[in-house]
């Protein structure tokens, strides 16, 4: 179990800040948490060990800007690359708060609301886990791009766990930086897998839904989403491909009862094909019916997606 400390007998929201090269936004995030108006928050930033990291320009600014609803702070710089994942598993470790929210350095909370929001809402509700929209901006988070995620989405988050569970074999759609917690989550499930690098919501999803615990979803905006930056994946690296490869062989391949034959099949030829275990050409041998399936759905002559039935 991991250990709380309680300041003033107050339900503290521990806000835990990860960051790697991108200092740069550091003064909008910061801002968009002093702004809460919640009575009792935690910062802990956390830095996997960026090269320009000035630990006493972000001690002084926190000093100088933060509000009185702060009630504690920590700042931690990892002395070497840790990845994602244990960086934040170790945020968490430090952290003391009853609820624990990530906030990507380049985004910024919606409005002045969001916590007091959240904690309402995992007080309100019988969760563990909840997320939200993110409302997607240009980089300069002056212009709206979109909102996510989509109705649609939000109906398969409210409905049955197994076939959540068989939607996200497909695709993840929920989003670590708009996601809170209960530390009762991670007294319960532990902390995210370290056997990943940089994907740490993901396989979590994966393991929580198959043990049947709902992730709920509130109605409201959390944060402006900055796209293009880190929490913005465009181009895939050889660590993050071998976390959605480890995805597939230990949070979905093993669990053929829950997802079914045919998805079954489908991501066994995806994971052949990305780890090159086998060519294209004896995949086509072994799974002819996966090989016809993705040439009807490239070709827009069927609409119907396996992985929702």
């Amino acid at each position: 179990m991991i250990r709380r400390v309680n300041f003033m007998n107050k339900e503290i929201v521990s806000i835990i800040v990860l960051t790697y090269n991108n200092l740069k936004y550091l003064d909008e995030c910061l801002s968009s948490i002093f702004m809460q108006n919640y009575d009792s928050m935690e910062l802990i930033i956390s830095d996997d060990c960026s090269k320009q990291f000035n630990y006493k320009y972000i001690k002084d600014y926190i000093d100088n800007k933060k509000s009185v609803n702060i009630v504690n702070y920590k700042i931690i710089h990892n002395t070497k690359n840790l990845g994602t994942v244990k960086n934040f598993n170790n945020a968490i470790k430090n952290s003391n708060g009853k609820y624990i929210i990530p906030l990507a350095i380049d985004d910024c909370f919606y409005n002045e609301n969001v916590i007091k929001s959240i904690v309402e809402f995992f007080t309100n509700n019988d969760i563990l886990i909840l997320s939200g929209y993110r409302i997607m901006y240009n980089k300069a988070i002056n212009a709206k791009v979109k909102i996510l995620p989509t109705k649609k989405q939000i109906e398969m988050l409210r409905g049955d766990n197994d076939k959540l569970y068989r939607i996200l074999c497909k695709q993840n759609f929920i989003s670590g930086s708009s996601t809170a917690y209960s530390r009762k989550f991670f007294d319960k499930y532990g902390l995210f897998d370290e056997a990943y690098i940089l994907l740490e919501d993901y396989p979590k999803y994966m393991q929580i839904l198959r043990k049947g615990e709902k992730i709920g979803f509130i109605d409201l905006p959390i944060i402006k989403y900055r796209v293009g930056g880190i929490s913005t994946v465009h181009k895939t690296n050889s660590i993050l491909q071998n976390d959605f490869n480890l995805v597939i062989s230990k949070e979905i391949l093993p669990y053929k009862k829950i997802i079914g034959t045919t998805i079954y099949r489908l991501k066994k030829f995806e994971y052949m094909k990305l780890t090159k275990e086998c060519n294209i050409f004896f995949l086509g041998i072994l799974y002819p019916d996966i090989v016809f399936y993705k040439i009807l759905k490239k070709l827009k002559l069927i609409d119907r997606d396996i992985y929702e039935c």
